[in-house]
């Protein structure tokens, strides 16, 4: 990464409001460059970040300088369209408008906000031909930090105490995986038969974490919130050279993207963590990964 202090949001609509507000207090952050996608959007977006010394509206050669691009367009499908359908409609802009940040001489780290982040993930790194360390997507940041809340709350810990990870793609395909959750140095199970708190409370906190990554979008702040958090820890953790645990949308295997915990650093991704799953945490793991890679194969790279 060149550390100049520079990154570039590429936004579609106003986005941009909420997702570069955390960003701005970022110190390591000297510039932020917004690319609005819609022009009838231009100049209203103009308005909004004459308002702060370190945000001005740019085009894509601004790229060339850049630490970071943010890939945030798209963040709010059309009501009634599948995830599937998303993805197909999602592909081609997202190839381009990748394909134009790279002709820019950008070199630095890609973070994908764009929706379905796993499916859009993979396009740029496809379309970039990029490292995989480069290309970053949200993925289940924001809800391996919710996951650790709501433990805290039911085992009265310091949300600081829990290991807990939402592995796989976003929704309710996406598992827990339990065999890998630790309140402190104690596994969860272990945890449990000791604090007399049943296996029941568990399994309903795996249920309602799992409809509350799928709900539908009927509070565009609440998901623009979460997107926000997310990309701004991952940029934080670039910026600041963190050396954190994220489960971020990273490479796996047969170069399919879905979330998994990574350490992020100065680099982007520094390394990509094995976890050893029981048994049927595995096969539920393989079947998205099968799952995803079906779609990968039948609908997006046709289009790429």
């Amino acid at each position: 990464m060149k550390n100049t202090g520079t990154v570039v949001f590429i936004e579609s609509g106003m986005d941009a409001i909420s997702m570069i507000q955390p960003l701005i207090d970022i110190k390591e952050i000297h510039e932020i460059i917004i690319i609005q996608l819609e022009e009838d959007k231009r100049k209203e977006s103009q308005l909004y970040t004459s308002q702060y010394d370190k945000v001005s509206m740019g085009t894509y050669p601004d790229c060339l300088r850049a630490d970071i691009v943010i890939m945030a367009f798209h963040l709010i499908p059309p009501l009634y369209q599948t995830k599937l359908e998303l993805a197909q409609t999602n592909t081609k802009s997202v190839k381009e408008i990748t394909s134009a940040v790279v002709n820019s001489g950008f070199q630095g780290i890609f973070v994908v906000a764009s929706q379905p982040v796993d499916f859009m993930t993979y396009v740029v790194k496809k379309a970039s031909q990029f490292p995989a360390h480069q290309v970053i997507g949200i993925g289940n940041v924001f809800y391996s930090q919710l996951l650790q809340k709501r433990l805290s709350q039911l085992l009265e810990v310091s949300p600081l105490e829990i290991q807990a990870y939402f592995l796989g793609e976003q929704g309710r395909s996406s598992i827990i995986s339990w065999s890998n959750t630790y309140v402190g140095y104690m596994g969860i199970n272990d945890y449990l038969d000791s604090h007399a708190i049943s296996q029941c409370q568990l399994e309903n906190i795996d249920q309602e974490m799992k409809e509350k990554t799928y709900q539908v979008i009927e509070n565009n702040h609440m998901i623009y919130d979460e997107i926000a958090l997310s990309i701004y820890q991952i940029v934080k953790a670039i910026m600041n050279d963190e050396k954190i645990i994220l489960c971020v949308s990273c490479r796996q295997e047969d170069d399919i993207y879905f979330s998994m915990p990574a350490i992020i650093d100065h680099h982007g991704i520094k390394e990509n963590l094995k976890m050893e799953l029981d048994d049927r945490e595995e096969i539920k793991l393989h079947k998205i990964h099968d799952q995803l890679s079906q779609v990968i194969h039948t609908l997006i790279n046709p289009i790429l």
